[in-house]
Order: structure tokens, then sequence, then C-alpha cells
């Protein structure tokens, strides 16, 4: 039998010399501030894999690492436990061996995982370890189909209308609410952006956005429409009655070992009322700028920006190519004891210990620029501003860069040189533009190829001729394609990375904006100066195997 001790994983990560001090405190702050697993903080933070997680749990406590994928699972025995107790501990029975209970545990050193599973079966507890990806795979397998759990939840619902004289719901017991939690606890769980309501005439379309692309995941029955639409506007603080104007919410939603803040969308339609939920994990989604792809000697690049005293720096792309993330992953490396950080956003998306963050309300006539003019007078070093719509914005954005603060922003433009163009187009002088800005950051996201199953292929000639690569580039090139496993729910790809081209505003660059050239003139100006181009950027990455070819095609070429 196993000796259970209550030892801390991370005092046995570091004795195992796989994280340092100063990763394990960065992964405890993410873990205070928005919950969840430290093991799963440290791999999604790319300081250890999962495997190397289950092999050191399982060499410390001298217990099997067993590949579920491979194991011979008793389906009864899996049974002996509800899917939500194995879900809650990550664990899973898989046999009986000598009168004991044989589980996978993501976690062995969880004591109360281990104790309600004896208190449960009536068995002893004999822990193998797994990693936390195969255990919920096997879960999902074994003990719940993600589909029927959806369809039976949603059967559930249509027996019980809602009452419109009775709009209020607090029973968590409701099937409503159970379908609701089923659908957003899921969306956490396979990491989606987005979910999708989507009214049809026979149906609710359910779709998540996962990695930047659809999935649709479910059909809810017609009648349970009203039903679950009325609830996602209680949750989001919306008006129930209202249903021919469109509506903006927002609400708290913690779940599956971690908290989320969910910005929701509410649209009429002609089959009904589309919904759009956006997931926002703060705590799991900051990153730093090593972690976002960007090619080194580019990375170099921005981190020249970002050092400048004052000046503005502008990250531009379309609506979910990772622009917030890219500012935050710059402030995560500017925030230091000596220096005061202030936000100005819509809404606040990652919580940053140590900097100041406001959130705009249009309602009560705190907008962005109306925010930004008192925050500039709260004497910041650096200002992040969410986004620049429109020219009063810019103009106080301009004003502070040129007054001795590090400015911030997004800006809807298709790439770096762009921007420039666009400040001049809103009604920013050319000259001061040229002042101002000391550099833009273009980007896109393409999605990463699952590392555990991608296959390395021949360039395919259409797809070489398409992008215009020569031959010289493909000698020594590694190009893979999405294969499809467990791991990535077959789709091939695994998370993100970006894709991008760091522009900084050069002499050469500022005499072209003051002499308004065009944004290709610009282009070929900071080519010259060595600007790698997302084009080439994507390219790159493919042919060092991190994404497809066709993958880069979809989102840059």
């Amino acid at each position: 039998m196993i000796e259970w001790t209550r030892e801390r994983l991370g005092d046995i990560l570091l004795r195992s010399g796989l994280v340092t001090e100063s990763q394990l405190e960065q992964a405890l702050e993410v873990q205070s501030a928005g919950g969840g697993r430290l093991g799963k903080i440290l791999a999604e933070r790319g300081v250890i894999s999962e495997e190397q997680l289950a092999e050191t749990l399982a060499v410390q406590k001298k217990l099997d690492l067993v590949d579920l994928t491979e194991y011979d699972i008793e389906k009864e025995v899996a049974r002996l436990i509800p899917s939500q107790v194995a879900v809650r501990y990550q664990v899973l029975p898989l046999a009986v061996r000598d009168g004991n209970l044989v589980v996978a545990m993501a976690n062995p050193l969880d004591v109360e995982a281990v104790d309600t599973l004896r208190v449960m079966t009536g068995y002893d507890v004999q822990p193998v370890v797994a990693t936390e990806s195969d255990v919920a795979w096997a879960i999902r397998q074994y003990l719940e189909s993600e589909e029927t759990a959806i369809r039976a939840a949603a059967s559930a619902v249509s027996r019980e209308p809602l009452r419109q004289e009775e709009p209020e719901i607090e029973t968590e017991t409701v099937p409503v609410v159970t379908l609701v939690n089923k659908l957003v606890d899921d969306a956490i769980e396979e990491r989606a952006s987005d979910i999708h309501f989507e009214p049809q005439t026979d149906c609710l379309r359910v779709r998540y956005r996962i990695d930047g692309v659809l999935h649709e995941v479910a059909r809810i029955p017609k009648n349970v429409e009203p039903s679950l639409i009325s609830r996602l506007k209680i949750m989001a603080d919306a008006d129930i009655a209202e249903k021919r104007l469109p509506q903006d919410g927002h609400f708290n939603y913690a779940g599956r070992g971690r908290e989320v803040d969910v910005r929701v969308a509410i649209l009429p339609t002609m089959h009904g009322e589309n919904v759009t939920l956006r997931l926002l994990s703060g705590a799991i989604s900051l990153l730093k700028l090593s972690q976002l792809g960007i090619e080194e000697d580019m990375l170099e690049r921005l981190r020249a920006l970002l050092s400048r005293p004052h000046g503005s720096l502008l990250v531009t792309g379309p609506t979910g190519s990772g622009k917030t993330t890219t500012m935050y992953a710059s402030l995560n490396e500017l925030n230091t004891p000596e220096r005061k950080i202030m936000t100005i956003e819509d809404p606040v998306e990652y919580q940053i210990p140590g900097i100041v963050q406001t959130r705009v309300n249009t309602r009560i006539g705190l907008t962005f620029a109306a925010g930004l003019r008192t925050v500039v007078r709260c004497d910041p070093d650096i200002v992040l501003i969410g986004e620049i719509r429109d020219l009063e914005t810019a103009q106080i954005a301009v004003r502070s860069a040129l007054t001795g603060h590090l400015v911030l922003s997004s800006l809807h433009a298709n790439d770096a040189p762009s921007a420039l163009t666009t400040l001049v187009d809103m009604g920013i002088p050319s000259y001061i533009i040229s002042s101002a800005v000391n550099g833009v950051v273009a980007q896109r996201l393409a999605r990463r190829l699952c590392g555990r199953c991608k296959e390395q292929v021949e360039p395919e000639p259409r797809l070489v001729y398409r992008a215009n690569i020569p031959d010289e580039d493909l000698e020594g090139a590694t190009m893979c394609a999405p294969r499809g496993c467990k791991h990535c729910a077959q789709t091939g790809f695994s998370g993100r990375i970006a894709v991008s081209e760091i522009m900084p505003v050069s002499e050469a660059v500022a005499q072209l904006c003051v002499k308004s050239g065009s944004s290709e003139v610009i282009r070929e100006a900071a080519i010259a100066e060595g600007m790698r181009t997302m084009r080439q950027d994507g390219i790159m990455k493919a042919l060092a195997g991190v994404t497809s070819l066709e993958e880069i095609m979809r989102v840059v070429v």
C-alpha cells in the first residue's frame, strides 16, 4: 500500500530539478489568481510536459505509470463511480486486483480523492499514475458520451418549460441550469474561446471555436431553445423579456477547476436569438513574450521597442488574432516594482497583480477617451489602451506618447505598414505619427500541429507553387501534416502560435509617413531594413514543422 503523505507537488518537482523556484512561484501566483491544478498550470505554461509530471509522480511515490490507451479497462469497474466524481478528481477505476481497486490518477497526492473513492466503493484504493489528458480521454470513453449527456440534459429541459411569470432560476438542480453548465464546462475543458448558440429552423445549433476553428458539438431541440436562451440572459444580467433588440452582458463562471469571465452578445435573427459567449480565462492565458512563438531575432526587435521610455507600440490584426495576448505578454515583461502601469480596457480580459486596470463602461460615460484622460493624470509610466477606435482616443494616445509615457494599444489594420495609414485616415497628422509611434506588430494566429501525432511529409507541389517558396528554402525543411489522435480530438492540431511581422518606425519609415507614403511604399522600406513579413514568418514555421503549409495559406498567404 502507498504511504499517504501530504508532500506538496511543488516540492517534489523542485527536488527533481524539473522546475526552478522562480517558475514554481509564477505558477503558484497563477493558481492563486484563477484556480486549477498546479501540475496542469506548469504543463500549460510549457515548463514541464504532462509525461514528465506523471513520470515524476510515479517515481516519487513508487507507483506504476500506465498508458490508458493500451490498458484493458473493465467497464463495469470504471462505472463504480459517477462521471462527476471522476471529472472532479481526475480519476478512473480500472480493475479490481487482490481485493483492491486499481485507480488511474492524474494526481496521486490527492488524499481527498482516495478517501472519497474508498467510501464510495468500499474498496481500498491502489493508485496508478496516468497523464491528465489520458484520464480525461478515458473518462469520456467509459463514463460519459458528451453528445448523450447533452441530449439527456436537453430532454430534461423539454419536460420542464420555462414559465414566463417566474423567470428567476436559482437552484442548480433545474434542468436548464444543468444543460447550460454542461455546455460551458465542456467548452472550458476543450479550450474553446467562444460558444455559439445559433438558431436554425428546426433546432438550436451549438458550436465551439477551438484554436480559431468552429466545431459543432450539439443540436438542441427547438422547444428547449427559449429556456436555454432565457437562462443565458439571466446569467448575463440581460433583459429576459427583450427579444427584438441586441443586448450585451457578462458574467463570471467557475467550472472544471478554473474561473472564466464570460462576455455575452445577443442578436435577434429570423429564427430566434443568436447568443455568443466569449470565454476569457485570464490566469491561464497570460503568457511570456518567449511563449508566443515569435522567432528570436524578431523577439529582440520587439524587446528593443518595449525598452524605450516613451512613444507607442501598436499591435494590429483582425478580431481573434491574439492582439490582447501579445499586449499583455508585453506588460508582463514590463511589470516591475519601479514602474506604474495603468490600463483602460473593454473588458479587462487578464488580471495582472501590480497593474491598475480600468474597465470601460459606456452606459455611464466612461469611454476609452474619457478614461484615458484621467489615466494620464495619474502619473503612469506605461499605459495600455485596449483599442484605438476613434479620433478622440487616438489623439489622447498620441499626445500621451509624446509627453513621456510608453503607450501600448491595438488597432484594426491588415498589416504593420497599414497601421500608420489607418491613423492618418482617422485624422492624426502624419508628422505627429512619425514622432509618436515607435513600432507596429501585426499578427495572425495559426494552429500549431499536435506534437504527439504530426507526421513528416514531402512538400506538396501545389501548395509550394502557391506560396512561391524557392527550391533552396525547401532544402533541409521538415514539413509536417496533421494526422489526429486522442490528445488533439483527432484534429491534428493543439494550441495556436503567432505569425507576425514587427516593423520599427525607423527614420526612413518616418520620412515616408511624413510624405504621406502609401502602405506599400512603407512596406518596401521596412523590408529593405530587415522586416520579415507575416507571410515569410508563416512559411518559416511551416518549413520547420511547427504548423502546416496549408494552415499558413489559410490564415496569411
